[in-house]
């Protein structure tokens, strides 16, 4: 008799198959599963899982801005993160985000979700990134994982190495369904991007607007001080001529010429221009008094200028100018207000002075005064006059400001002591007058526009108001008049740094290039690689940067600071605080460090410490305060009533 076992066999083989083929046909595979949610049954499909994905990194993607405390979290166990922050702490990246995923509905019978993260350094830093580009360890959400922080996890994504510092970070979800031994692996999402795209979530830019303080080194570019003298003054002579002639002592303008000029000289000053002004006293007609003036002004003129002609050690080659002037009715005045006259007789003579009677009738008035004898003697003596007056430029080898703005007699001493006398001025220093010396050095430079070393000086002031833009204008100026001299090149670079938001990120790589050049070139000037590292942080370099600050040392309070703005820049929150507090543990003056610890605090909603610290930036710089106003990590906390005394 034939066995029926293998009939049975193929007959339950058969319908297991039928069976398959029914289930495979039954089953959708769009769904993750079906369960109970909020007292409801709901289905979740991996159609609704990808959506949620694309709404939840679109919600946590966007423009260049920080997403600072929304409110005070001094209550909170920090380090506390609020949705939409990220914070690098040793090997490992934790962050919320805005709107998470429902969890919950999803992380039943078995289901849990993978988080993979990548990153990608910023194009131009690709050819500088040891691992531009490369994936951490994988994140996997269970349901116990997502009930330790009550539905809305803190990611935590270990990234041995910190490899992401200053590269964008990018997402993907995946749905895995575990059964005993089995792992099946679905629904996975497309990679996104996650934080602002452009710039990148954990880069330098995000914290652009924001703005925190690094300090550049300005390097120690020798400026010699300037002495200067007055660029030019005027010194006067006034030549007394006898009634109705036109002599006068011609021993007067000897003692000028071969004393007063030849000292001037000698201390580098040459008579560029003389006039002359020739006056009659008011005792003739007008006609016979504009003749007479006219007459004495030619001869004044001829005898000088035979005189600079005959004399070796007077100029040659000023000009001359000469016109006769009539009736000195303004030294008139001046000479009756002061003379031996009685107050009546002044007043009688300056009615008539101050008539509105023709100058010929005034003359034949005061001729009929009884002390006409004696206004002769008192003031007409002295109307006839030629009044000259001596230009002279400085042509010597000294720099030279100012105009000396007072005519004063040639021969007086006050004259001799703006001729012999010289004023010094410096680069900045702490404490001067900044306005003043401004205001020499622009009628300095105006006087000697080919001096480098003036430029230079000039910098040091516009460094010093804040002024980058003409500091650098400057120093390349003074760059461009001595190209042999490297301190100016390494102070444009050092403006440069400074100013580096100003220019594109292409400009700030080729500038990069510029400073590994000087750093090969000057391997001792520490200027030189404090500088790189902040320009190396201002282009998203952050691995470079960090490496740059290494070889610095932890002693140093402003290399401290500035590591410290380079791990804030890739949200390393929390060590960067610890930089920045060690800062001011090692400076307490400097100001840069209290600053950026009340950033600090400030992202983290922490307005008291903020404040606090931000008072005593204040007080050390008190410019800072404006920046404050305008920086928008401090837009929530500014409203706390710790922030009431800064308004």
């Amino acid at each position: 008799m034939r066995s029926l076992y293998p009939r049975v066999r193929a007959s339950a083989m058969l319908a297991g198959l039928a069976l398959t083929a029914f289930l495979a046909a039954c089953t959708d595979p769009n769904v993750i599963n079906k369960t109970t949610y909020n007292g409801q049954k709901i289905t979740n499909t991996c159609d609704q899982f990808k959506a949620e994905v694309n709404a939840l990194i679109e919600a946590n993607t966007g423009p260049n801005t920080l997403r600072v405390a929304q409110e005070d979290n001094s209550a909170q166990a920090q380090p506390y993160l609020e949705p939409g922050q990220f914070e690098l702490r040793g090997d490992t990246l934790y962050f919320r985000l805005i709107n998470d995923l429902e969890y919950t509905k999803y992380l039943k019978k078995g289901v849990t979700v993978q988080v993979k993260t990548t990153y990608l350094a910023q194009d131009h830093l690709t050819d500088l990134e040891k691992e531009p580009q490369g994936s951490t360890a994988m994140l996997e959400v269970t349901e116990a994982y997502i009930q330790k922080y009550g539905g809305k996890p803190i990611y935590k994504v270990p990234v041995p190495g910190g490899q992401i510092d200053g590269k964008q970070i990018s997402m993907s979800f995946s749905v895995v369904q575990k059964k005993g031994s089995k792992v099946k692996v679905f629904c996975e999402t497309d990679v996104k991007p996650i934080g602002p795209v452009d710039p990148p979530c954990c880069t330098d830019q995000p914290w652009s607007s924001v703005k925190p303080k690094s300090v550049v080194q300005l390097p120690a570019v020798k400026v010699n001080d300037e002495t200067y003298k007055f660029r030019s003054f005027v010194g006067t002579m006034d030549l007394i001529h006898p009634e109705l002639k036109t002599t006068f002592d011609e021993k007067e303008v000897v003692n000028v010429i071969e004393n007063y000029l030849t000292k001037y000289q000698a201390e580098g000053y040459t008579v560029s221009k003389v006039d002359l002004m020739s006056f009659a006293s008011q005792g003739g007609t007008v006609e016979l008094n504009q003749n007479l003036s006219e007459a004495r002004s030619e001869a004044v003129y001829t005898a000088l200028s035979q005189r600079f002609e005959q004399t070796a050690t007077a100029p040659k080659g000023a000009t001359f100018t000469k016109r006769g002037n009539g009736e000195d009715w303004e030294r008139f005045n001046l000479l009756v207000k002061t003379a031996d006259l009685t107050e009546d007789e002044r007043n009688q003579v300056l009615a008539i002075s101050g008539n509105a009677m023709g100058i010929d009738e005034k003359e034949a008035e005061l001729r009929k005064l009884k002390f006409w004898k004696k206004l002769v003697e008192e003031v007409l003596i002295y109307c006839r006059h030629t009044f000259v007056s001596f230009n002279f430029d400085y042509t010597g080898k000294l720099a030279s400001a100012e105009t000396y703005g007072t005519q004063v007699p040639i021969i007086s001493p006050e004259l001799y002591n703006v001729a012999t006398s010289s004023s010094t001025i410096t680069a900045y220093a702490p404490g001067v007058d900044v306005a003043k010396n401004m205001d020499i050095l622009n009628k300095i430079i105006t006087a000697n526009p080919s001096n480098a070393n003036l430029y230079a000086m000039r910098s040091t002031y516009h460094y010093a108001k804040g002024d980058i833009v003409n500091a650098l204008k400057d120093i390349e100026q003074a760059q461009s008049l001595d190209r042999s001299n490297k301190d100016y090149a390494i102070a444009a670079l050092a403006y440069k740094t400074e100013n580096a938001y100003a220019y594109s990120v292409s400009e700030r790589a080729k500038l990069l290039n510029t400073y590994n050049d000087y750093v090969a070139r000057y391997p001792d000037d520490k200027s030189l690689v404090y500088n790189r590292a902040v320009l190396m942080d201002r282009i998203g370099f952050i691995t470079g940067a960090m490496a740059e600050y290494a070889t610095i040392g932890d002693r140093d309070a402003i290399a401290l600071n500035n590591r410290g703005v380079a791990k804030l820049k890739t949200n390393r929150v929390s060590e960067a605080e610890a930089d920045f507090e060690k800062a001011t543990q090692l400076n307490a003056q400097l100001p840069h460090a209290h600053y950026n610890l009340g950033i600090v605090y400030a992202y983290k909603g922490l307005a008291a410490k903020s404040a606090a610290a931000l008072e005593k930036a204040f007080a050390l710089m008190p410019s800072l305060k404006s920046d404050m106003n305008t920086n928008p990590v401090f837009s929530v906390v500014r409203n706390q009533p710790e922030f009431a005394k800064f308004k």
